[in-house]
C-alpha cells in the first residue's frame, strides 16, 4: 500500500513538472518563424554579433535564436580555434569582450542581451507588442 501511494506521488511530481516546463517554454520561446524573421530583421539593419567559440556567454546569446541564428551576422573572433590568436576582423573592430554587438549606427554592448533588447536596439519587430491587427476587409 504504501508504495503505491509512492509510486502515485512520483506521477504527480513528474506530470507537474512535465506541464510546468511546457507552459513556461512555450511562453518563453518563440515560434521559429519569428526568429528567424527577427534574426534576418537584426542583420539587416547591421548589426554583428562578435564571438568565441568557448565563451559560454556567446553559447547563450547564440542559443537565444535557436535555429535562426544562422541569419545573424556572426563574427568568430577565434582564429584557427586556438583562444589566444584573435581573428584580424575582431582586431579592427576592437573587440575587447565576448559577446559584443555592433549596430548599425555604430553603436555597440558588451554581454548578453535579450531578444527584445536586440530588438529595441535594431528596430525590429518582437513581442506581443509589436504584433497589430489585420483590418478586417
Amino acid at each position: 500500500m504504501f508504495r503505491t501511494y509512492i509510486l502515485a506521488i512520483l506521477i504527480l511530481l513528474v506530470t507537474a513538472y512535465g506541464t510546468y516546463r511546457l507552459i513556461v517554454r512555450q511562453s518563453v520561446e518563440p515560434p521559429q518563424t519569428a526568429s528567424a524573421e527577427l534574426a534576418q530583421c537584426i542583420t539587416d539593419s547591421g548589426a554583428k554579433l562578435y564571438g568565441t567559440f568557448w565563451c559560454p556567454h556567446c553559447q547563450r546569446q547564440k542559443e537565444l535564436f535557436g535555429e535562426a541564428i544562422q541569419y545573424i551576422a556572426y563574427v568568430e573572433c577565434t582564429e584557427n580555434g586556438q583562444r589566444n590568436l584573435m581573428s584580424e576582423a575582431c582586431k579592427q573592430a576592437e573587440i575587447d569582450s565576448f559577446p559584443t554587438w555592433i549596430f548599425g549606427d555604430g553603436s555597440r554592448y558588451s554581454g548578453e542581451m535579450s531578444l527584445e533588447d536586440i530588438a529595441k536596439r535594431t528596430d525590429c519587430p518582437w513581442g506581443s507588442t509589436e504584433i497589430q491587427a489585420e483590418p478586417i476587409s
